[in-house]
């Protein structure tokens, strides 16, 4: 799957940066934006962007938000758009230092290696197995505070398909 990943970080501009961002990738073809960002407490929202500015900006089939609370609203909608799309219910313990974070670089090796035709149900059920996997190797390890975080990513995914009617 060809995939586009951006990190916006908490900031008052999160919105203009997302949209200059988006910009820099306008003419290329990809098939899921991973979008690493904070998501409104309500789950409205990620990097101050809610639906229309989502299916706006981006022409992909596919969203993966790694952000707070983006799996109650934000990616439920996207899903009614023709969309699909992976969000958190909760808040989730992320790195900002996308090369730190165990349970990101685990999604974005995965998804460089999956086809674009694979189920979203399959999809989310190979992410959390590989993230289970990750974490026992990180507690083997004696990495607790990871091993913790890959865990409650695990139990906190969810996927939306598109829903909208053929």
């Amino acid at each position: 799957m060809r995939s586009v990943f951006l990190s916006i970080p908490r900031q008052n501009g999160a919105r203009s940066e997302l949209r200059r961002r988006a910009r820099e990738h306008e003419n290329s073809e990809f098939d899921i934006l991973i979008l690493q960002a904070h998501g409104a407490t309500d789950g409205s929202a990620c990097a101050g962007s809610g639906t229309h500015v989502f299916l706006g900006l981006f022409r992909c089939s596919h969203f993966w938000f790694h952000a707070c609370y983006c799996g109650k609203m934000l990616a439920p909608k996207l899903a009614e758009q023709g969309r699909i799309a992976f969000g958190f219910l909760t808040a989730i313990v992320t790195d900002y230092q996308g090369d730190r974070d165990q349970g990101l670089q685990v999604v974005l090796a995965y998804l460089d290696t999956v086809s674009t035709g694979v189920s979203p149900g399959s999809i989310s059920d190979d992410i959390r197995e590989l993230w289970k996997t990750k974490a026992i190797e990180l507690l083997r390890s004696g990495d607790l505070l990871h091993a913790a975080m890959l865990s409650q990513c695990r139990l906190n995914l969810r996927y939306f398909p598109n829903s909208t009617p053929a």
